[in-house]
């Protein structure tokens, strides 16, 4: 990074990777190796947090001497630069001299916003409610709900799929239906045997499957995803540390039910309502009803702009880096 400080190493400390994996002794072993070596020849470190969780891990399940050799080799950071209040706690731990909180950024993917999505959002929020008041005489419609990214049990798939399912139980009696696309590759062959299972079940298929498997995508099946979905689903009980798809599903103008585990929702606007605890399918299928009925708001889209766009990102990151 052009803003880096002369004499200076930057290193992403174990268990923060860019997919978000919990801790674990490979990646802190790794990092004791880079650390040792490179710590010498430069005069300040920075670490750039992708994730949290190293100190609960160093302190339930890390050997003493793990946490000795931690604190020996990773201690004492010039700068630890982390994606959220939340994870102060990893930088602290680490007895960090100087913390920075700077949030990801995104390039707007769809800045023509206002003109092209923002009609498409408020005309099916439209049909919807139209559906709904005409009753069981009026044409179907459908909510469709978005599942965007690793397909694992942790990520909260499995409960996005009693949710859909206890939604469409509800909405029985009405011509909506919610949808549910699943976007992303299985991270174990017994999660994706549970999910072909699963989606299989008779509260899973009204007519036709509730549920579909779009597998790995990008590009332009990503954009396209994004643009003719409802809503973001991301129920994770998962550590997670900045999730880039809440950040895509904003720039989209995508409302966005998450969960509420380990502070998630601080990415999001104060008091946001599609905030649901963790594990709790019903609660879930609640907020899915309660989109599926509602008016379009923008705010999401808002915040995105005010708050994650790629230049604020870039400013932020530039003025942590002087500061060192």
């Amino acid at each position: 990074m052009s803003s880096r400080p002369s004499g200076c190493a930057a290193v992403t400390p174990s268990g923060s990777s860019t997919t978000c994996r919990p801790p674990a002794r490979t990646p802190l072993w790794r990092d004791w190796i880079v650390l040792a070596l490179c710590r010498p020849f430069f005069a300040r470190t920075v670490f750039h947090w992708h994730a949290g969780g190293l100190s609960e891990w160093l302190e339930t399940q890390a050997r003493p001497w793990e946490r000795w050799l931690s604190q020996h080799l990773l201690g004492r950071p010039h700068l630890s630069i982390v994606l959220r209040p939340f994870h102060r706690r990893d930088a602290d731990y680490l007895r960090s001299r100087r913390v920075a909180v700077v949030p990801n950024g995104l390039p707007d993917p769809c800045p023509d916003f206002d003109q092209r999505m923002l009609p498409l959002r408020r005309e099916a929020a439209a049909r919807r409610r139209a559906a709904l008041v005409q009753g069981q005489g009026a044409e179907p419609v459908v909510f469709r709900a978005l599942f965007l990214s690793v397909c694992r049990r942790e990520k909260g798939l499995f409960d996005a799929l009693d949710a859909v399912a206890e939604a469409n139980t509800a909405l029985r009696s009405t011509p909506l239906r919610v949808e549910l696309t699943v976007a992303g590759s299985f991270a174990s062959s017994a999660d994706q045997a549970a999910f072909e299972q699963r989606v299989r079940a008779s509260d899973l298929i009204r007519d036709t499957p509730l549920v579909q498997h779009a597998g790995f995508v990008q590009g332009e099946a990503k954009t396209r995803l994004l643009t003719e979905s409802d809503c973001l689903c991301f129920p994770t009980w998962l550590p997670e540390g900045f999730p880039l798809t809440l950040l895509e599903a904003m720039a989209y103008g995508l409302p966005v039910l998450c969960s509420d585990y380990r502070d998630l929702p601080e990415i999001l606007p104060p008091g946001y309502p599609g905030v649901v605890p963790a594990r709790d399918p019903s609660a879930l299928a609640a907020k899915l009803l309660a989109f599926a009925r509602s008016d379009y708001d923008p705010s999401l889209r808002r915040w995105y702009a005010e708050r994650y766009s790629a230049a604020r990102f870039a400013a932020e990151m530039r003025t942590a880096l002087l500061r060192v």
